[in-house]
């Protein structure tokens, strides 16, 4: 079982550097608010496409990988923090997937739905809003990132001690 919780530990903080990344991108390249609002309708455009295939397939994952890391770790739950925090980890991700599908979907919809070679001036009235919009959802969504990155990324740290104690498995 120490080897499976190794393994497992390992695999949930690589999966949570990939999604990390694409919050620290936000926070260290915002090369985006340099577009004008048409050219940041097609780059919203065009990432979203891009992002939005690979999130379907990569946040499933992701869940499923904290679930089984949550099952590998509930027989620790009273000797070590590991299990909590991958727990509060879980909620955390829960709360920003609400958050994206309530906040940022219907503008990612949007920016799919409109030709954005011949916008008019409503819609680019509409695009400037979304996209104040989408700055301050990104800015929320990285901060659960970063917080759940931090806490994923001490577990590692917590495994010695953990699988130096004699456990009842």
């Amino acid at each position: 079982m120490k080897t499976v919780r190794i393994i497992s530990i390992y695999i949930l903080v690589l999966c949570t550097t990939f999604y990390a990344g694409v919050g620290v991108f936000h926070f260290i390249c915002p090369f985006d608010q340099h577009f004008d609002t048409i050219a940041f309708a097609k780059y919203w455009k065009v990432v979203d496409g891009y992002m939005g295939k690979r999130m379907s397939v990569f946040m499933p994952i992701w869940l499923l990988v904290i679930i089984f890391n949550l099952i590998v770790f509930i027989k620790t739950w009273r000797r070590s923090p590991i299990f909590w925090i991958i727990l509060s980890t879980l909620i955390i991700l829960i709360v920003d997937i609400s958050f994206t599908i309530k906040s940022q979907i219907p503008i990612n919809k949007y920016f799919q739905s409109i030709d954005v070679n011949n916008l008019t001036e409503t819609q680019i009235k509409t695009v400037q809003q979304y996209r104040e919009d989408t700055d301050k959802n990104f800015g929320k969504r990285s901060t659960h990132v970063l917080i759940v990155f931090f806490l994923i990324s001490i577990t590692p740290y917590l495994l010695p001690r953990l699988n130096n104690e004699q456990l009842k498995i």
